[in-house]
């Protein structure tokens, strides 16, 4: 158990950093204008599950 406790707490700066560049990746994507709404997201899952159901 102090083991995985050790592991766990190592890897947490890890899981930050990781957190940090994808939260910067994302905003360089919003800035450049390659993002699609949520809803023709939505509806694109929507249609893709009638399709699947068909």
């Amino acid at each position: 158990m102090t083991i995985l406790l050790f592991l766990e707490h190592h890897s947490a700066p890890d899981q930050t950093g990781a957190l940090l560049q994808l939260l910067a990746y994302g905003r360089k994507e919003i800035e450049e204008g390659r993002v699609i709404p949520a809803a023709d997201v939505f509806a694109q899952v929507e249609s893709m599950d009638r399709d699947d159901l068909e």
